[in-house]
């Protein structure tokens, strides 16, 4: 069962799919491309490794200039009434997938701000938000009107070491001034995030599947972000 992100657009709709997909019995996947990211599989590395020590501060910027190229243009996606998120959530749930896929969490909302820049979307097309995670804090900055897109730019402190960007490559540096190592080249390709379900369809292979508790995690944060998350 394959299921794009994300679940739903409130906290009762993610749970009925979490229990759908339950009662199912099936193997789950959802479109998380970026644990698919070879560069950014060697950070998760690096980081459950301890090498980079004690991690203090993640950002994490992940855009498109789908609004302001035109591309979304008449896009359902742009309708909150069927897609149920705006720019913000529906990038930076990828980057909330990321951050606890590297094992920062669990993640605790803090304050957030929206914008409609172009003005052409019903919902928001940009956002910013802080969350915290134990020993630390992360930037989260998504949305649909990058100048040049997809970007995804990234900045990891630790006490002994960290990851950043340098143009298209993810970067590596050991101790004070060690030496940089590059991790590899991050190439965007959302159509990527199918491989790990089309690879159990064929083999029987479900391991590199997005867990359905994990979606189901990554998504109640992005909903807590946006206020979305329902009073029991």
């Amino acid at each position: 069962m394959f299921i794009e992100k994300p679940l739903g657009a409130s906290t009762t709709n993610v749970l009925l799919v979490s229990k759908a997909v339950a009662d199912s019995g099936l193997p789950f996947h959802t479109g998380f491309f970026l644990r698919t990211v070879p560069a950014l599989a060697k950070a998760r590395k690096l980081i459950g490794s301890g090498k980079l020590g004690s991690i203090g501060y993640v950002r994490i910027r992940f855009a498109h200039n789908g609004v302001r190229a035109g591309w979304l243009r008449d896009n359902w996606i742009l309708e909150p009434k069927f897609a149920g998120v705006g720019g913000f959530g529906d990038l930076a749930i990828h980057c909330i997938d990321l951050l606890q896929w590297w094992g920062l969490r669990p993640l605790v909302k803090g304050p957030s701000s929206y914008a409609n820049i172009m003005g052409r979307t019903e919902a928001e097309d940009f956002g910013v938000s802080l969350v915290s995670y134990p020993g630390g804090t992360a930037v989260v900055e998504a949305g649909w009107v990058a100048g040049d897109g997809p970007i995804l730019d990234i900045e990891v402190l630790g006490s002994r070491g960290t990851l950043r960007m340098r143009g298209e490559h993810l970067v590596v540096q050991i101790g004070d001034c060690g030496d940089n190592t590059n991790l590899g080249a991050v190439e965007l390709d959302a159509g990527m995030g199918l491989r790990p379900f089309l690879h159990g369809i064929s083999n029987g292979d479900w391991s590199e599947c997005v867990a359905i508790d994990e979606s189901v995690e990554a998504n109640l944060v992005a909903l807590g972000l946006k206020n979305e998350i329902e009073e029991p």
